[in-house]
């Protein structure tokens, strides 16, 4: 478990990487509605477990990957569907799960880590079609817009 920092380290100093992709969150079964009534378990996962592995890592001089979520915007007045995007610099403006609340208290804190480089993917897809996979999803709505 990420949110227990000895061990992270005692795997890290272990193997000695050079890289850690880091893909450890907590999102929730059946989906993220598990979140809104296991706060402290989202956030050891999501926010103090997060924060260990590129804290470590930075220390070590360690190059981090965060395999993370882009579940932290929305589209807004300002961001309009075909219109100007997201960058780096804009702050996480969804905060309508605790989930993605999560997700985006972290982004502020995760900049003061060199080290570190945050993937944020919207909607995974595997070639196995799991339940959670997008593709195994979107293929049951009657119809997508």
């Amino acid at each position: 478990r990420t949110y227990n920092r000895e061990s992270v380290e005692a795997e890290i100093e272990k193997f000695n990487p050079t890289h850690v992709l880091n893909a450890a969150g907590v999102t929730g079964r059946p989906n993220v509605d598990w979140c809104e009534d296991h706060k402290a378990e989202t956030v050891r996962t999501n926010v103090i477990g997060c924060l260990n592995v590129a804290d470590i890592c930075a220390q070590k001089g360690i190059n981090h990957l965060l395999y993370a979520t882009g579940c932290i915007f929305e589209y807004d007045d300002a961001h309009t569907i075909g219109g100007q995007g997201f960058k780096e610099t804009d702050a996480p403006n969804f905060h309508k799960s605790y989930y993605s609340h999560t997700k985006a208290m972290v982004e502020d804190m995760l900049a003061v880590f060199p080290t570190t480089c945050t993937l944020r993917v919207r909607m995974p897809i595997s070639d196995d079609l799991s339940p959670r996979n997008f593709v195994t999803k979107i293929v049951k709505y009657d119809r997508v817009v």
